[in-house]
């Protein structure tokens, strides 16, 4: 395979390991990926027990968080972030009635207990333990294991979700023939993944946090990841940009990082910096995607940070 390299980065985002992480490209597929390879017995490791997708806030302040991230990415015009998110506003024409949806490393629960209360048949799979057991305590069928290693019953759902899992998997073609065999003719797969070719990373290069080092071991722009889609019986529907500021304003605090760690920042200095990203993940961010998703997405589709791809299961 020939490749060319496209840059070196470390982690900074959750800073698991101080190790120099590479990213290559493959000049036919135009697919990137993640060298060191790594085992999958070494992956846990880099994922910290804060990681976002695994935690859960209840309670009123959860509630009004979810409220707020509705109005934020409807003013924001993600529509297709929104209608899966937020399945009261589910397009029928899209996405088809009520019927049985999984989703690829679902986490906590959160999205799949929102179209269990619109009436579809929810099921996940998540490989962390915790966060499983947070996804069984909604009322959700999750089962704690690994696309990789989980077994799925052919032609059996109407929706199959992968809201930035893709990138994390370690066989993305094995992964995406599994799930195309297991949708039923007709049935439509939803896949989200950062755009390996916004205009975001050519400015932030290695500080880019949806790069998400070394988690991440694939990176699509829009042309590889129809590609990889449409090589198994999938047609696609649509391609959409999306623009989430609060990754922005994380590149941000990576620069930041990058930065106190070349001066030999102790612990305590490094200690303040999750919290300062929560506030731009959870609060800041989705304000300003709310007022300059739109008119970011005009100016340019490389303005895009993420790509949500629809693509539906042909007949036979």
């Amino acid at each position: 395979m020939d490749t060319d390299s496209v840059l070196e980065g470390y982690d900074l985002n959750y800073l698991t390991t101080g190790d120099t992480i590479q990213v290559r490209q493959c000049r036919s597929c135009r697919i990137g990926f993640t060298l060191p390879t790594l085992s999958p017995s070494a992956l846990p490791r880099l994922y910290p027990s804060s990681y976002h997708a695994w935690t859960v806030q209840g309670g009123v302040p959860g509630r009004f968080k979810g409220h707020l991230a509705t109005i934020f990415n409807l003013a924001s015009g993600n529509s297709p972030y929104c209608e899966l998110f937020f399945p009261s506003v589910l397009s029928i024409a899209r996405y088809g009635v009520p019927g049985r949806v999984l989703e690829v490393g679902c986490g906590t629960g959160e999205l799949l207990s929102a179209f269990q209360r619109s009436g579809w048949e929810a099921c996940g799979i998540e490989p962390n333990l915790g966060a499983a057991r947070l996804a069984r305590e909604r009322g959700l069928t999750v089962d704690n294991a690994s696309l990789e290693t989980i077994d799925l019953p052919m032609s059996r759902f109407n929706a199959i979700i992968l809201h930035h899992a893709l990138e994390h998997l370690s066989e993305v073609d094995r992964a995406v023939s599994k799930l195309a065999a297991a949708l039923r003719p007709g049935g439509r797969l939803y896949v989200g993944v950062p755009d390996f070719d916004s205009k975001w990373m050519d400015f932030f290069g290695s500080s880019w946090s949806l790069l998400d080092l070394p988690r991440h071991r694939f990176h699509f722009d829009r042309d590889s990841l129809k590609g990889v889609v449409e090589s198994h019986n999938l047609t696609t529907v649509e391609v959409t940009g999306m623009v989430s500021i609060d990754s922005v304003l994380e590149s941000l605090l990576n620069l930041r990082t990058r930065r106190l760690l070349s001066l030999g920042a102790d612990h305590a200095t490094l200690d303040n910096l999750p919290r300062a990203r929560s506030f731009a993940k959870q609060i800041l961010g989705p304000l300003l995607t709310a007022i300059f998703a739109r008119p970011l997405r005009l100016l340019s589709s490389r303005s895009a940070t993420s790509l949500a791809l629809i693509a539906e299961r042909q007949s036979g």
